[in-house]
Order: structure tokens, then sequence, then C-alpha cells
């Protein structure tokens, strides 16, 4: 897959990440203890600034601390596998530099918002073409683009009837008309 995707940067969702630290907190501390969650937010912090190999080195000693039967060293273990193994992807501090989403949910309400809340009402059936001329025209409305989609169409299809550009002046005539 990375082949495929040369050039662009692979985050790792953070909250992937939290729900591993958590599993790691309650393996060491126990789900109700306070201090769980203190652990949790340091180790986040470090993660969040780039620093997952100070973690990485944290869970590794406590486990090695623990007997090697240790259920609570395994858990410890596997969390720090996990993250050495996605260390690649979790330079955090950049990508929050370059004001990238560093987890899913935005990508995810958008889908449900853009499409699962259309595409899926009772009774729907879609082609693919009429899914993706209906998904751009949400998109279009949803980002407020509306007037410039119309303009854009307006000179498409101008050009296409024409083979020539579109007379910009007459536009604002051609937009008060459809107002009206």
């Amino acid at each position: 897959m990375r082949a495929k995707l040369l050039g662009f940067t692979l985050v790792l969702d953070i909250i992937h990440v939290d729900e591993h630290l958590w599993k790691a907190g309650a393996a060491l501390y126990g789900e109700t203890e306070a201090t769980r969650a203190t652990w949790v937010e340091t180790q986040m912090q470090d993660i969040l600034f780039s620093h997952t190999d100070r973690v990485i080195q944290r869970l590794e000693k406590e486990a090695s601390d623990l007997p090697k039967s240790s259920s609570v060293g395994k858990v410890l273990g596997q969390v720090a596998n996990y993250l050495r193994r996605n260390t690649e992807y979790m330079d955090y501090a950049d990508y929050l530099r370059h004001g990238w989403p560093i987890g899913t949910g935005v990508v995810e309400g958008t889908c449900r918002h853009l499409v699962k809340d259309r595409m899926e009402l009772s009774g729907m059936r879609w082609t693919l073409s009429g899914a993706g001329a209906l998904l751009a025209l949400r998109a279009v409305n949803e980002n407020d683009d509306w007037e410039a989609f119309h303009e854009y169409r307006r000179k498409q299809q101008h050009k296409k009837l024409y083979g020539t550009p579109m007379n910009t002046r007459w536009l604002h005539h051609v937009q008060q008309l459809e107002i009206n």
C-alpha cells in the first residue's frame, strides 16, 4: 500500500495510540486508580511532542522490573511493540505544526454527514454515476461554493455551446435574471 502512496504522509490516528496507553495504564494501576489517568496524560504529552521513544523506554523499563510471566509485563511489552512498529507514523508535533488532523474523527464525521446521512435514506438505490454527482453537489453546497460552482458551470456550458469563452461582463446580468 505504501508504494501507492508515495509523497503522502501517513498519520496514525491518535485515538488508537490513546487506547493502547489506557490499556497499559490499566495493567499498571488498575481500571479505577486516579494515578492511571495521570500516567496516561504524561505518556500522551510525550507522544504529542514526538517523543515516542521515551514512552517506549518507560514501558520497557516497567516490564523489565516484573517477572517474565507477568501479565502486566506482557501488556506493557505489547504496547511498547505497537508504538515501536508505528513510530514513523507518529510525528505528531510535526503534523500539528502543519495543521494536519491527527485523528480520524473529522473525516469520519464528514463522511457520515456528507455521505451516509443522504445516501442511506430508506429505499434509496444509487448508480455509481448518480451517487458521484449527488455527492459532488453536496460537497459544493457544504463548502458554500454554490455561486462559484454555478459561475463555472455557466462558463463551461457557454464554451460547449458556442466554442468561445463566456464574456463575464454579462455574468452579473445573467445572475440577476436567475434571481428574478
